[in-house]
């Protein structure tokens, strides 16, 4: 009974549930001050200012008064840049810096000059990350052994590479993982960051973050490209924490 929640329409609705719920698993106060970091895609970045007040403009939640009134919106992708910068290399400032955030749905890429990102070098691919090869990888799994599976469930062997059926081992299933990485990695460089070809080649540091990493792992890159700290998902959140 899974349900979409990549989408920018969910992530409207369910924003003032989901920051109540952030806050009461860390044990803030509602009665104080408490800043908020978060993040849109690229691609919705035109909707910043709706999403801010859409978190803001809220006054009730289970009979309690809740009000938020700072909160930094920040493009995905800008967050890899602060994470990195502190955990890996103090100098990033000085260097020019392109980032590729492969998430689940999306992939966003940021492009930083002494520090401070290039608004018209920016770009979003919508339905392009993880979700496409799992989508293959799941419906093979269902054709395969004739059993429905979720995404997540399928998302759990890839990572793993290994699934077993009736006590075997599946090496086929193995092999259909290395074929669907490759083919993941050749669309990424060939089709999808095509346009992009020329600030990977000559940007000081390419810095690839995301749940997108975890399939990129085996695969060759040139010496500019780095991953951001492990795990490579949380780095955009543990960058929007530099602005609280």
């Amino acid at each position: 009974n899974s349900f979409v929640t990549t989408d920018y329409k969910f992530l409207q609705k369910f924003a003032p549930l989901i920051v109540y719920h952030v806050c009461k698993v860390v044990g803030a106060s509602l009665n104080s001050i408490i800043e908020i970091s978060t993040g849109l895609a690229v691609s919705d970045w035109s909707k910043r200012t709706e999403f801010k007040e859409r978190i803001e403009n809220f006054n009730n939640i289970n009979n309690e008064k809740v009000s938020f009134k700072i909160i930094n919106i920040i493009p995905q992708g800008a967050g890899v840049y602060y994470d990195f910068r502190s955990l890996q290399d103090s100098e990033l400032d000085t260097k020019n810096v392109y980032i590729i955030d492969i998430g689940y749905n999306t992939i966003n890429t940021l492009y930083f000059e002494n520090g401070k990102p290039v608004r018209d070098k920016a770009s979003a691919h919508i339905g392009s990350g993880v979700t496409t090869i799992m989508k293959d990888f799941t419906k093979w799994l269902e054709h395969k052994y004739n059993m429905q599976f979720s995404e997540q469930e399928a998302l759990k062997y890839y990572i793993k590479k290994r699934f077993v059926y009736q006590g075997i081992e599946q090496q086929e299933v193995v092999d259909k993982i290395d074929e669907l990485k490759k083919r993941f990695v050749s669309q990424l460089f060939k089709s999808i960051l095509v346009q992009e070809k020329k600030l990977l080649a000559t940007s000081d540091l390419v810095i690839i973050a995301g749940g997108g990493v975890y399939l990129l792992h085996e695969s060759p890159f040139p010496p500019n490209v780095k991953f951001a700290p492990s795990p490579y998902e949380f780095s955009n959140v543990r960058g929007y924490n530099q602005f609280i």
